[in-house]
């Protein structure tokens, strides 16, 4: 859902430009989940940030962002951490997977988990061993906490 509603939104709006671009796309861009009296509205940083990525931590960017719960976020909102889930929130950018990760099946959603890591970090990570070098995707630095506590 998360990733249908960000593609639908780029298409509607189009991609952002800048930082503050990215924070504000995030925060304006709506949508109603559900029909009549059980329709929830969710901006796509609320879904990002109170939903999926609600029992981790922050990023660490230029722009700090902070979205409040509200009562709908708290119904669906997740309550142990998943960092491999960082591997799977796609927002179009170079630093995040080229791949949308579908899950097909509440019984596959650690393997499924397991394979976009392992394919995110096998495509971005670069290592030189001739001059020591490890470069690690933005997202692991962004959700430094997510991996490691301190």
């Amino acid at each position: 859902l998360y990733h249908a509603l960000r593609i639908h939104a780029r298409v509607l709006v189009g991609q952002p430009s800048s930082i503050l671009g990215w924070v504000s796309f995030g925060a304006r861009i709506s949508y109603a989940v559900g029909s009549g009296a059980h329709a929830m509205v969710f901006s796509l940083a609320e879904i990002e940030h109170c939903v999926l990525r609600k029992p981790m931590s922050s990023a660490r960017t230029l722009v700090s962002t902070s979205y409040p719960s509200t009562q709908f976020t708290r119904l669906v909102e997740l309550t142990q951490p998943e960092p491999r889930l960082n591997f799977c929130l796609n927002y179009g950018t170079k630093s995040c997977s080229s791949q949308v990760v579908v899950f097909h099946s509440p019984s596959k959603i650690d393997k499924t988990l397991d394979f976009a890591a392992a394919d995110f970090l096998e495509r971005l990570l670069k290592i030189d061993m001739a001059k020591g070098i490890v470069a690690i995707p933005k997202i692991c630095y962004w959700y430094a906490r997510d991996f490691v506590p301190d």
